[in-house]
C-alpha cells in the first residue's frame, strides 16, 4: 500500500525515514563522512486558503526540493507544508549551499499564487543540522523542526540547528 512514496508530491514518505535515517547514523558512525539533515517548511500556508490551492503550492515547492537536490540525497514530506531532507557525504556549509540552491530556485521561479484575491509569494524557511553518531533519531528530528518553526518569522530563513540536551534546553530558557 505504501512504496515508500508519498503520492501527491512524490517525495519519499516518512513510513521509511527512520529505516533510512538509523542506516545514515550506522553509516556515519563507521565512515566518518558528515551528514546532514534540513527541515523545510513553505512559509505562509493559513488554514482559510482553499485546500486545491495548498496541494497545488506543495506539488510546486517538492518539485523545486527535488530539482536542487543532489541524486543521492534524498527528500521526504514530513507534514502537510513540511520536508525533510537528508543531505549525505554533506558538512554544515555543504547543507548550507543546499539550501541556497533552493532558495534561488524558488526566488527564480518567482512562484506567486492567488489566494481569495491576495498574491502571495511562495518561500521556504529551513533549520540545518549536522548529525553526529550519538544523536537520538526521533528527539533531533522533533526538535529540528520545532525550531524551524518557531523561528521562522521572516520568509527565506536558514538557521543552524545545534542539538542540546533536555537540561541545557532548560537551563537556557531559565536564562531567558
Amino acid at each position: 500500500s505504501d512504496g515508500g512514496l508519498d503520492s501527491e508530491t512524490g517525495l519519499r514518505s516518512m513510513t521509511v525515514f527512520e529505516r533510512d535515517l538509523k542506516r545514515e547514523i550506522e553509516r556515519l558512525a563507521r565512515s566518518k563522512n558528515p551528514f546532514c539533515l534540513a527541515a523545510v517548511t513553505i512559509d505562509y500556508m493559513g488554514e482559510e486558503t482553499e485546500e486545491t490551492l495548498m496541494s497545488e503550492v506543495v506539488q510546486k515547492a517538492a518539485e523545486g526540493v527535488l530539482e536542487c537536490l543532489r541524486t543521492f540525497d534524498d527528500a521526504y514530506r514530513k507534514g502537510p507544508y513540511q520536508f525533510i531532507l537528508s543531505l549525505k557525504n554533506t558538512d554544515y556549509p555543504g547543507a548550507n549551499a543546499a539550501i541556497n540552491r533552493i532558495n534561488r530556485y524558488f526566488k527564480n521561479e518567482n512562484m506567486v499564487f492567488d489566494d481569495q484575491g491576495t498574491k502571495r509569494v511562495v518561500s521556504i524557511s529551513c533549520a540545518i543540522s549536522e548529525v553526529l553518531p550519538t544523536d537520538n533519531p526521533n528527539e533531533l528530528v522533533d526538535n529540528l523542526m520545532a525550531d524551524c518553526l518557531k523561528n521562522a518569522e521572516e520568509p527565506g530563513t536558514v538557521l543552524q540547528f545545534q542539538e542540546l540536551s533536555q537540561l541545557q534546553r532548560f537551563v537556557k530558557k531559565i536564562g531567558d
